[in-house]
């Protein structure tokens, strides 16, 4: 059963420079991660319980070179950081891959993964993703974790982080067209969208999904000016935007803009301030009130 996000991810030309920018910036605690060896890439983890963003860069170009994924990186990576994809956590991959099956959406995969921590412990699981789509850019790719929960939970702060945000309840997704990517995620998910609607403040029009807890939106620009469509012309479809849940976001706001980082203003009618991609690496985010 799919159980919601398991982690979005911003790819990254220097990992260390990207950690300590991201804590300074954003407000959180980012711990190394560890080296995909099958991959040749190697991570920085913010952890919010059981979701989390992962930080990803190249640690051995040659072996990246040699595998598919890392090939997608290094080509993702010429333009710069951003958002690369998310993954869906689930707790019985190959059964909701036999639903997607059935749903004529064949995944790649089971696909064995690890990742070696800095403490020499080994993190093994399998994943699935669509063809093309290894990195989850558009539709996620699917993970189930041999760690148990509880484990991967104890690993988030105990003290939490310095902005005080508890997870992510919201990823935004542009697409050119949005009917043809609604079939593609109810083949994918089993589910149709919560709702289709207009929203004329972006402009764009939004199919929402949801996963257990998590939402996941398609947004297709209904304008031609505007940061919707600047970024499918110039990115084609792809992870758009993350949504970070803080307990009060004018505290949030007031404590980010003491760090330098620009943030907008809420308003009653938006309280969903925007941050300054420039200085997240590349990757959009909005805050709003909430777990």
């Amino acid at each position: 059963m799919l159980l919601g996000l398991d982690h979005a991810i911003i790819a990254v030309r220097d990992l260390s420079g990207a950690m300590k920018q991201l804590e300074r910036a954003l407000g959180v605690t980012v711990t190394p991660g560890g080296e995909h060896l099958e991959d040749g890439t190697y991570n920085a983890i913010v952890r919010f319980g059981i979701e989390y963003l992962e930080l990803i860069s190249v640690r051995d170009p040659a072996r990246a070179a040699a595998n598919e994924r890392g090939q997608s990186i290094l080509r993702f990576l010429k333009r710069g950081n951003g958002l690369l994809g998310f993954a869906l956590g689930t707790d019985d991959l190959d059964g909701d891959m036999a639903g997607a099956a059935s749903r004529n959406h064949g995944l790649v995969g089971p696909v064995p993964g690890s990742r070696c921590r800095p403490d020499g412990t080994l993190m093994t699981w399998r994943r699935a993703a669509v063809a093309g789509d290894l990195w989850g850019h558009t539709l996620p790719f699917l993970v189930q974790h041999d760690t148990p929960l509880e484990e991967r939970r104890r690993w988030a702060p105990a003290e939490g982080h310095p902005l005080r945000v508890t997870g992510i309840p919201l990823l935004s997704v542009a697409v050119a067209e949005l009917d043809p990517n609604i079939e593609e995620y109810r083949g994918l998910l089993g589910e149709p969208p919560e709702a289709v609607e207009d929203v004329p403040a972006l402009p764009a029009r939004r199919a929402r999904f949801a996963v257990g807890g998590f939402r996941v939106e398609l947004l297709q620009p209904t304008a031609s000016s505007g940061g919707l469509a600047g970024f499918v012309r110039s990115q084609g479809d792809g992870l758009f935007m993350i949504t970070l849940s803080v307990p009060d976001v004018d505290i949030a706001v007031e404590t980010l803009r003491q760090r330098g980082t620009a943030a907008g203003d809420p308003t009653p009618r938006r309280r969903a301030p925007l941050l300054d991609p420039s200085q997240t690496l590349g990757a959009r985010f909005q805050l709003v009130e909430g777990r």
